[in-house]
């Protein structure tokens, strides 16, 4: 059984060279606190949501390393959690579904995955099945066999500074055109690759400024009164919540921004018309009058 350990504890984060011994119970999900029956239930949820650092999870360290070094690596204002490769198979592979699990059943303020894998090309597959949902930073084979060194541990800060100024120049709030389902919404030339961009920035590529005047630009061009309108003038306005719907796990976070309850957009034809869209599979969709769909693309009803 592959073990993780984690440094679970927020508030101990007082210097990048803070560590935990404590071990996470993986028996129970972190969301289900909020389901204890208290009287201060939703302001302690409120005072947590203002104070739970995000979540930097290395995944796929060589077992053996894993297991000989104890002192785990740490960042100020971060959550740090490690879960090992399996000690008899390299890489991502065996060890996917707990990644994801943990990543999905996290109470962070959005989750970052920083990902060793023996193999470059089969990179791209693991950011598909993140789904846009988490920020994805690749270990190299090299930096992921100094493990538990000095020179590893300035690597992890060096990324996490980085993904510090991405979340406060990139990371989409409320209203952020990022939140916009790609698959769905035809965006301008120019500001096509808004969404891929934003997902690909790191420190050896592209750069925050260049993403942050991309974002800027799609605002201008498909922000009219309040609504976001695509090149088809299709409408794009954010809908009521229909009772606090929940969104499935892997679909409640979006650039790691936690989206709120039944949070989807509206879409129908500028004049009225029939119009189609595609899903998050690459699906057309065909509505006469209006649809529902999510930020992941999920289409979630209409007519």
């Amino acid at each position: 059984m592959v073990l993780a350990e984690s440094l679970q504890n927020g508030y101990d984060h007082a210097s990048c060279n803070g560590t935990s011994d404590s071990a996470p119970d993986r028996g129970r999900n972190p969301r289900s606190q909020d389901s204890v029956p208290c009287g201060r239930s939703i302001a302690c949820r409120a005072f947590r949501e203002l104070i739970v650092p995000p979540l930097a999870l290395i995944a796929g360290i060589p077992h053996g390393l894993y297991k000989r070094v104890r002192e785990k690596p740490a960042c100020h204002g971060w959550r740090v959690q490690v879960i090992p490769a399996h000690p008899k198979q390299a890489g991502l592979r065996s060890i996917w579904n707990r990644v994801m699990r943990d990543a999905d059943d996290s109470d962070a303020d959005g989750v970052h995955l920083l990902l060793a894998h023996h193999r470059d090309d089969e990179r791209s597959e693991f950011e598909r099945m993140v789904c846009g949902s988490y920020r994805v930073i690749w270990i190299s084979r090299e930096s992921s066999r100094r493990y538990g060194t000095e020179e590893f541990k300035e690597e992890i800060r060096a990324a996490l500074q980085f993904e510090d100024r991405w979340r406060a120049t990139i990371r989409p709030a409320i209203d952020s055109p990022l939140l916009l389902p790609e698959t769905a919404f035809s965006a301008s030339e120019p500001v096509i690759d808004m969404w891929r961009r934003a997902r690909k920035v790191c420190q050896e590529r592209d750069g925050l400024d260049a993403v942050q005047k991309v974002v800027g630009r799609f605002k201008h061009l498909h922000r009219k009164e309040a609504i976001w309108r695509d090149t088809r003038e299709l409408h794009f306005s954010r809908g009521p919540s229909h009772g606090g719907r929940h969104l499935p796990k892997g679909r409640r976070c979006k650039f790691t921004f936690n989206l709120p309850d039944g949070y989807h957009f509206d879409v129908k034809h500028r004049a009225g018309r029939p119009f189609h869209v595609s899903d998050e599979a690459g699906t057309t969709r065909h509505f006469i009058e209006y649809t529902n769909i999510d930020p992941h693309g999920y289409v979630r009803g209409g007519r």
